[in-house]
């Protein structure tokens, strides 16, 4: 079965969101934020499901989100705990490049807010550097491609991604602005039109003025050899209008 969309998993704070508008914008996909859809199917905020139905009933509830998710071409940013729902991830393995988004846990605690208000599920005593090492290895085992963040713009890690997933389309895009931008290459339509126009313009102009004043009963039309003389074309003196 073709793959047919992306998800993006990592961390919460990783960028799955941000990142994944912009590669859907690039792409022309869809773009579908998952804990959105969660929200929106269930009327209620992340949190509050978490305080009413507890932590596994929470990854009960997101599971069935990814499992009923059913698109095409689109950049898909699941929960980050969508790693644990096994059956979540064989869906997405069969329909989707998963695409890890690698960050530092410096990184990482840096960006974090308000853990609960994002949804992110803490067992009784752990911590932000026990979930971060218990989640490392699960997104090493689906990951299709992983994009290392340290260091990079969000624009940095789409464009690496496309080069990536879509090698011979990022260099048919390289070459179209790069001919854009000498404005030489026949290939480019614009070019070549701009190109066509100013021939056409340079060899008919002179045939039709000659003409027009050839054809006008109101000017005299003298040709000036000791400009032709001198000079590599012809110089042409238009005389007194008659009266």
């Amino acid at each position: 079965m073709k793959k047919k969309n992306i998800l993006m998993i990592g961390m919460p704070a990783s960028g799955k969101s941000t990142i994944g508008v912009l590669l859907a914008k690039r792409l022309g996909y869809s773009f579908v934020d998952v804990d959105l859809v969660i929200q929106e199917k269930t009327g209620k905020l992340l949190k509050e499901i978490i305080a009413e139905e507890g932590d596994d009933g929470f990854l009960r509830v997101e599971e069935q989100a990814n499992l009923e998710l059913d698109v095409e071409k689109s950049v898909i940013a699941p929960g980050g705990s969508v790693i644990y729902e096994a059956k979540a991830m064989e869906h997405y393995k069969e329909t989707a490049t998963i695409v890890y988004l690698k960050l530092r846990y410096e990184d990482l605690e840096s960006r974090l807010g308000n853990l609960v208000d994002r949804g992110v599920v803490l067992k009784d005593g752990m911590t932000l550097r026990d979930l971060y090492n218990e989640r490392l290895p699960y997104y090493e085992k689906y990951a299709d491609i992983t994009l290392d963040e340290t260091g990079k713009e969000f624009g940095e890690l789409v464009d690496e991604l496309r080069e990536i997933k879509y090698p011979r389309r990022a260099r048919e895009r390289g070459t179209r602005r790069g001919t854009r931008a000498r404005g030489q290459d026949w290939k480019d339509p614009g070019a070549g039109i701009t190109k066509l126009s100013e021939i056409a313009y340079q060899i008919s102009f002179p045939i039709l003025f000659i003409y027009s004043l050839k054809s006008s009963p109101n000017f005299n039309f003298i040709h000036s050899r000791t400009s032709f003389t001198q000079r590599s074309s012809p110089s042409l003196a238009l005389l007194k209008v008659r009266s």
